[in-house]
């Protein structure tokens, strides 16, 4: 618990600084006149109160779940068993072997992303 308390003090200025500067961007667009405006009020007003509801979610929910479900490393190094490590060593397994993969073919990783990046229509 004692750490959860110490990283959102760690992070709590930056995390502070990035909620109001996103509010003070969404927050004008709420504002603008004609077609534009009404197309983008609702999104602005979704966006500007998500923000800090997430702010609110950062400091307190999240830094609680984690002093309750995160366990404290052993004497050897090693975390204690928890009922997703399984899940997660396997999910760390196929990461690691999908972009092993991909750095060893980077030009048919490259060429697959230029062909799905082309076969993407925008709207017009």
């Amino acid at each position: 618990m004692e750490a959860a308390v110490e990283a959102t003090r760690e992070i709590g200025l930056a995390v502070m600084a990035m909620t109001l500067s996103l509010v003070v961007v969404f927050l004008p667009v709420t504002f603008m006149q004609g077609r534009i405006g009404r197309l983008f009020f609702s999104f602005a007003i979704t966006a500007a109160s998500a923000v800090p509801v997430s702010l609110l979610v950062a400091f307190t929910l999240t830094p609680m779940q984690c002093s309750r479900f995160l366990k404290a490393p052993t004497g050897n190094g090693e975390h204690q068993k928890s009922k997703e490590s399984r899940f997660f060593k396997a999910l760390e397994r196929g990461y690691d072997r999908l972009l092993r993969l991909s750095l060893r073919r980077r030009a048919a990783v490259l060429v697959l992303a230029v062909l799905v990046g082309s076969s993407i229509r925008l709207p017009s």
